[in-house]
């Protein structure tokens, strides 16, 4: 199943800090993470999210989108209307790191792996630059695929 997970087009009124959140530490990073579960939510992605708050500082958590699917997904990310650039990491059912890219802000072109993935981390451009180059390795542990499973209330 191909699922397009746009973080720049369809408003369906969702307001970010409505959605819960997880915190995860990834690779010495602590990472606060709205979710997107529902389809509207992972078409709305970061699109509202507000420019200052994205911005990435040493002294605070990396604020970003965790994507949790209910089966393993084709992903595709689009960020038109975006007003930053994005850092988009997609993981497998166990965790392991497939697919590292930063996308331009405001583009039309999709974003993909050809491969179905779980789990999808997006953060402004940076926010996972940890993690950019351990592709192929495990990232996520058991614990945190369980705290991203709970976010969207899945076994």
């Amino acid at each position: 199943m191909l699922l397009l997970t746009s973080c720049g087009f369809g408003n369906e009124g969702l307001q970010l800090d409505e959605r819960p959140r997880a915190q995860l530490e990834i690779a010495g990073k602590v990472f606060q993470l709205w979710r997107a579960c529902s389809p509207a939510e992972q078409r709305l992605g970061l699109k509202h999210a507000d420019v200052e708050r994205m911005r990435n500082t040493a002294s605070s958590p990396v604020v970003g989108m965790a994507f949790v699917f209910s089966g393993d997904r084709i992903a595709q990310f689009v960020t038109q209307d975006m007003a930053f650039d994005l850092d988009v990491a997609l993981f497998d059912d166990r965790g392991y790191l497939r697919q590292f890219a930063t996308l331009p802000a405001d583009s039309v072109q999709t974003f993909s792996w050809p491969e179905p993935v779980r789990y999808a981390i997006e953060t402004a451009a940076g926010g996972l630059q940890e993690i950019a180059s351990m592709v192929g390795e495990k990232v996520l542990d058991k614990d945190m695929i369980v705290t991203l499973r709970r976010l969207c209330n899945l076994p």
